[in-house]
């Protein structure tokens, strides 16, 4: 058994460096508790969702995993799925129509470059240029 004196005593060294108060806070009290300070409730995933190989190296891989892998859903069916549904969205199509007519046409007045700089159309799908990167705009529906 290694000595935990050091450890303790290097920890303390390095705490000592902060100024902090510790205090108690009742389980009824902390409402924002560590999910891991918690016991877990038990999961039961349906079988459809278990993946009958995870994606580990031979190496690395036991008999049982384990955890049980999750199957991840394809990135074309997500895209479809959200393509299909902003397509049904009355307010994404008066987004995107307008979009389609101002990108041919033309900013006209001062709102309209704003409006063609926040939004793109790419892939038939509607994004949201936000701090350089785009965001992809997911309907209410399938929030």
């Amino acid at each position: 058994m290694k000595d935990t004196r050091s450890k303790l005593a290097r920890w303390s060294l390095f705490l000592q460096e902060f100024s902090f108060t510790i205090e108690h806070c009742p389980g009824r009290e902390n409402e924002l508790a560590d999910a891991l300070s918690r016991h877990p409730e038990p999961v039961h995933l349906p079988e459809e969702l278990v993946c009958e190989e995870a994606l580990v190296p031979p190496q690395f891989a036991a008999e049982e995993p384990a955890t049980p892998a999750l199957c991840i859903a394809e990135a074309d069916d997500l895209f479809t799925e959200v393509g299909e549904a902003q397509k049904a969205d009355q307010r994404i199509r008066q987004i995107v129509q307008k979009w389609k007519l101002k990108s041919r046409t033309g900013p006209t007045e001062g709102g309209g470059r704003a409006f063609l700089q926040l939004y793109t159309l790419h892939n038939d799908l509607l994004w949201r240029n936000h701090d350089e990167r785009r965001l992809l705009v997911v309907p209410s529906t399938l929030q």
